[in-house]
C-alpha cells in the first residue's frame, strides 16, 4: 500500500497531480513530504521521505531500498520517465523538505530543515552536520545526484528554508523564518 502526500509538487498548478502521477510505480508503506521539479531538458527530480521497502525504478527493472524507520529518496527520471539516478539517504534521521529546483545544468537544489546530527552526503563522502535546535539547510545535488553541498544554518531557534530560486546571475536565493 501506498501513502502519498505530494505536499507541493513544482512548477504548475497541478504539480501536485503531476508529482503523483510521476511516483505510481513506487510502492512503500509510506510516501511523504514528496516534492518535484522539472529540469531543463524535461528530466524529473523528485524527492520525499519512505518507510519500508520502496523500489524507485519506473521499468521492469528494480532499485529496491528498505528502511523501517524512515528514509529521504532522491529520484531522477528522464523526460520519458525512466530512471536516470535513484540514491535514499541511508539513515533514519530525517530532514524535512521544503523545497526542490532545478538549475540550467540539471542540478537538483533540496531544502528545508533539521533536527539532530545527520549526513548529507548519502554517498561515502562525510558532510555531517548538527543543528542546535531546528536548524535550515540547502543541500546541492549534481545532475548525476551526487553531493555537491550543504549549507546549514540556524542558532538556538526554529530556522527553516521555505523557497528558493537562482537570478538572473546563477546566485541561489534563500527564503526562509
Amino acid at each position: 500500500s501506498c501513502v502519498l502526500e505530494a505536499r507541493r509538487g513544482g512548477q504548475g498548478d497541478d504539480g501536485h497531480r503531476r508529482a503523483v502521477d510521476d511516483l505510481r510505480h513506487l510502492t512503500a508503506e509510506e510516501l511523504a513530504d514528496v516534492d518535484r521539479a522539472v529540469g531543463p531538458n524535461g528530466d524529473t527530480w523528485l524527492a520525499g521521505t519512505f518507510s519500508g521497502q520502496l523500489d524507485l525504478d519506473p521499468g521492469a527493472g528494480e532499485l529496491l531500498r528498505s528502511n523501517v524507520n524512515g528514509e529521504t529518496f532522491f529520484l531522477r527520471l528522464d523526460a520519458g520517465g525512466n530512471l536516470l539516478q535513484g540514491v535514499t539517504s541511508g539513515t533514519a534521521v530525517l530532514p524535512t523538505l521544503n523545497e526542490l529546483m532545478t538549475d540550467a545544468a540539471g542540478n537538483a537544489y533540496v531544502a528545508g530543515w533539521f533536527e539532530g546530527t545527520i549526513d548529507f552526503d548519502f554517498g561515502p563522502g562525510d558532510a555531517t552536520r548538527l543543528a542546535v535546535q531546528t536548524n535550515a539547510f540547502v543541500l546541492k545535488l549534481t545532475s548525476s545526484a551526487s553531493f555537491d553541498f550543504v549549507s546549514t544554518f540556524g542558532g538556538n531557534r526554529w530556522e527553516e528554508v521555505n523557497g528558493l530560486a537562482l537570478d538572473a546571475n546563477g546566485r541561489l536565493l534563500v527564503t526562509g523564518i
